[in-house]
């Protein structure tokens, strides 16, 4: 999209009498990190799961400004010709999600927000280490595997599906290995989001879920944001879940949003 190739799965996506739900990923993930849950919605949706741009298998760009990833979105459901579009993001994909929304309200339905904390307009700039310009090299796989982290950390309840989202997040190469993701996106930079920007624009039903352990979400601060949203309807806090709920709590979280999306 506008230059570059977006990766996406799809499951069901030729019955074109279902409505589509879209999977949209947080900071540095991509969309195998939806593969184990997404499929579950595929007797009642055409499901997609996407890669925003310079991460996963999607294609790096240039720059990246703060309409780039809301760009990627809009992008590609105009590609696939769809509108009406149901939709979950994680983290860092909520505030993408958000002002494509607000810019696009024809392409929207529906969205669910999973542990996303964005920042408010009389807050200063979050500031974060100046990202790398090139992908650093790793000797092997193996070396790159043992320098993974979540960020927040958290427990490791299913390595398996840890392993999937891992084998899914390494370029290999004749040198070495690197990660997929391009180096110079800056999780908080001149690209964050405010909620003040575009919740007001959103005329739509909107939900959010989080994880009372959550390294990320502070439960006072999400219903300040809730507050915001014309048409907020259901926060839902998952008891013992992490930032990642998708992956120490991925049977809560799938319960919940079928009863959602429902």
């Amino acid at each position: 999209m506008n230059g570059a190739k977006l990766h996406y799965l799809s499951w069901n996506f030729n019955a074109s009498d279902k409505p589509v739900l879209l999977f949209v990923h947080g900071f540095r993930a991509h969309a195998h990190w939806w593969q184990h849950l997404a499929p579950f919605f595929q007797q009642h949706y055409r499901v997609v799961a996407m890669s925003l741009s310079g991460m996963g298998d999607s294609d790096f760009r240039d720059a990246y400004t703060a309409s780039t990833f809301s760009d990627d979105i809009i992008g590609l459901l105009d590609n696939l010709q769809v509108q009406n579009v149901r939709t979950v993001a994680h983290s860092f994909g909520c505030s993408r999600v958000v002002k494509a929304a607000a810019e696009r309200p024809d392409l929207f339905e529906q969205l669910v927000m999973v542990d996303s904390d964005y920042r408010f307009d009389n807050e200063p700039p979050l500031v974060r280490k100046t990202p790398h310009q090139s992908p650093k090299i790793y000797p092997s796989r193996a070396a790159i595997e043992a320098r993974f982290r979540l960020i927040p950390e958290q427990p490791i309840i299913f390595p398996d599906v840890l392993a999937h989202i891992l084998k899914h997040s390494i370029c290999e190469l004749e040198a070495g290995a690197r990660w997929k993701f391009d180096p110079r996106i800056a999780s908080f930079s001149a690209a964050s989001l405010t909620m003040d920007d575009y919740s007001p624009r959103l005329h739509l039903p909107v939900d959010f879920v989080y994880g009372t352990n959550s390294g990320v979400v502070e439960e006072a601060r999400i219903s300040k944001q809730f507050a915001l949203l014309p048409q907020g309807r259901h926060l839902h806090a998952i008891p013992g879940g992490y930032h990642h709920l998708m992956l120490d709590q991925p049977t809560a979280l799938l319960s919940v949003l079928q009863v959602l999306l429902n």
